[in-house]
């Protein structure tokens, strides 16, 4: 009968298993064959630490999950209102302002949202980047605030948002929302988020 060449040989026994995998022998690791392309069936022998380090096998497919939980890229989304340069930017609630993106083919994680102005607005301005629920302009959009800042000089940001999370596929637009006094000029936006790897 074959031996399983997973098994570790238990110390002090006679009849041992030569063919074993030993807890205290170099480079038996690296003797096995090494198989470069794994599939989602290929499975993986761990140690379960909640199960007092029992043995147990692990499908390769079932590793995606958590390692896309840490495994992502940054992205940053870039905005600038609707003004020429030099032009205090003006406010509207209803239409999204300067570049509009598309978010990612994964859910993004939102962290971090800046506004800077090369002059500062008379008394504030109110910003908002948003999502849409379709992926396109060609219908009528319906818009979910991710963050919001208030300029009263030449510089804000945040990590605190609204709605971190932002779906697949939809418009990501920024909004002025209001200003009170002069409008800031010279405005940009930018958005950090993380975005998942793909495969």
């Amino acid at each position: 009968m074959a031996r399983n060449p997973l098994l570790l040989e238990k110390k002090g026994g006679a009849g041992g298993d030569p063919d074993a995998i030993h807890d205290n022998v170099a480079s038996e690791i690296s003797a096995i064959t090494e198989k470069v392309t794994p599939v989602d069936a290929d499975l993986i022998v761990i140690e379960d630490s909640a199960a007092g380090n029992a043995k147990k096998r692990v499908q390769v497919s079932n590793l995606k999950t958590p390692l896309a939980a840490v495994l992502y890229s940054i992205i940053q989304y870039a905005f600038a209102p609707d003004a020429a340069p030099g032009v205090a930017i003006t406010a509207s609630t209803t239409d999204p302002q300067g570049l509009i993106h598309h978010s990612g083919p994964a859910s993004e994680t939102a962290v971090k949202f800046w506004v800077d102005a090369e002059t500062a607005p008379g008394t504030n301005a109110v910003l908002k980047v948003k999502y849409a629920d379709i992926d396109t302009l060609d219908g009528t959009p319906s818009w979910t605030e991710i963050a919001t800042l208030t300029l009263t000089d030449k510089g804000i940001s945040t990590t605190s948002m609204t709605n971190a999370a932002i779906p697949a596929d939809r418009l990501v637009a920024l909004f002025v929302d209001s200003i009170s006094g002069t409008g800031p000029k010279d405005v940009t936006c930018t958005l950090r988020a993380k975005r998942p790897l793909s495969t």
